[in-house]
């Protein structure tokens, strides 16, 4: 047991410590090895910050030339990219991030696209859960035995909005009316809504002069009529940008209508040849026939139009490939769906999109981003691409000729 004495004498002894500490440091102040030693210090300080301050300027004005730099061939690359093809951009609405949209509905335009929105509703999507209007929904969509309701409907859905018009009528309106029975349904009880502008396909060819009776005036009524109706037509690609918020606070989720969707597209788009607008001179002519050369690389995701070869054009010219069987396009091919997210949603996308088989892209709001969703839909090779995550490619590469323009090279 410690005494009195013994607590004292600790007490003093840290006192006198104290004083002899306080002494000295006066005793130090006042030296000038001390005020050398602080004015080197910050002489030393001043001249490295000068340095990496000037450093820093240059490295600023050397990224601000670079960005121009990219920006510019950015600009030039995809010019006419995606030319003549409708793209769907898929979001949850009131929860996806609305600049996203935006920004995916201008890339695709800036590319010579035609972007239609998709809006699900933000609560239910297309969960119709009132028994009235399953009633109705299953009328038009008749359930499948062994397949999930959710992707019956996408694959309805998917059929619909690739329909492209093949033989002239006098009226269209019953033919549009009679072929999106399910979008009209799903839009009249607000489960979706479609924002379309077909202005640049219709504007296109009004300018060439269609002619009476030709291709090029069957397709200007029906983009028409598609505009009057709000309705995708002839689509050539899915971007699935659509999230939505749980309310017991587990974060962002992803749509799982959306994602049925786009896999649905993906199958059909590979399963059969899809209508795309070309113009030559003064006309709407077929696809674009690949050669036994690219059909053979696997580099064109369009089925042979009409069995025909050497490039040569046979059948229908309305715009509508022939259905025959298409080329064996590798797997690791993708043409035509893609998961977008923005960088904190990325691990939920990229895990989402690999499940079903389908590609990823995020960062969409810098070059790299705004270069990776466009060549994912112009040809890419399937994988997930962005910054930020490891196992994660920056770059796609995508398959180009001396033109840079397969697969969708024009002949």
């Amino acid at each position: 047991m410690y005494n009195f004495r013994y607590h004292l004498v600790t007490i003093v002894s840290i006192f006198a410590a104290l004083v002899i500490g306080l002494l000295l440091g006066v005793a130090l102040t006042g030296s000038d090895l001390v005020r050398d030693a602080s004015s080197n210090l910050a002489k030393s300080l001043t001249e490295e910050f000068d340095e990496l301050n000037t450093e820093n300027d240059a490295l600023t004005e050397d990224l601000q030339i670079e960005n121009a730099f990219s920006e510019d061939l950015l600009n030039v690359w995809q010019k006419d990219r995606l030319k003549g093809r409708t793209i769907v951009i898929i979001e949850r609405d009131g929860e996806t991030n609305s600049t996203l949209t935006t920004a995916l509905r201008d890339m695709v335009s800036i590319t010579g696209g035609i972007p239609v929105i998709v809006s699900f509703d933000a609560k239910n999507g297309l969960n119709v859960s009132e028994e009235f209007r399953k009633a109705q929904l299953t009328k038009i969509v008749p359930e499948v035995e062994g397949e999930d309701y959710s992707d019956t409907v996408a694959k309805a859905l998917v059929n619909e909005w690739t329909f492209a018009v093949k033989e002239p009528a006098a009226n269209l309106n019953p033919v549009f009316l009679n072929t999106y029975k399910l979008t009209n349904y799903l839009a009249g009880i607000r489960a979706l809504t479609v924002t379309v502008d077909y202005k640049l396909a219709t504007d296109t060819i009004t300018g060439l002069g269609a002619e009476a009776n030709s291709p090029a005036l069957l397709q200007l009524a029906a983009y028409t009529q598609a505009q009057r109706l709000n309705l995708p037509y002839s689509v050539n690609g899915i971007i699935d940008a659509a999230y939505f918020t749980s309310t017991d606070g587990g974060g962002a989720s992803i749509d799982r209508d959306a994602l049925n969707i786009a896999t649905a597209f993906e199958s059909v788009a590979r399963s059969k040849a899809l209508s795309t607008l070309h113009f030559s001179d003064s006309d709407l002519v077929a696809p674009y026939v690949p050669s036994d050369e690219e059909l053979a690389l696997g580099m064109y995701p369009q089925a042979n139009a009409g069995g025909a070869e050497g490039g040569e054009v046979s059948g229908d010219t309305t715009g509508e490939a022939q259905e025959d069987t298409p080329p064996n396009i590798p797997a690791e091919a993708n043409y035509y769906s893609l998961v977008v997210a923005t960088e904190e949603n990325a691990n939920i996308a990229i895990t989402a999109a690999a499940e079903h088989g389908l590609t990823c892209a995020f960062t969409p709001f810098d070059h790299i981003g705004r270069y990776n969703i466009i060549a994912l839909l112009s040809g890419g090779t399937k994988g997930n691409y962005g910054t930020g995550h490891l196992g994660i490619e920056a770059h796609v590469k995508i398959p180009s000729d001396t033109a840079g323009d397969l697969p969708f090279k024009r002949g």
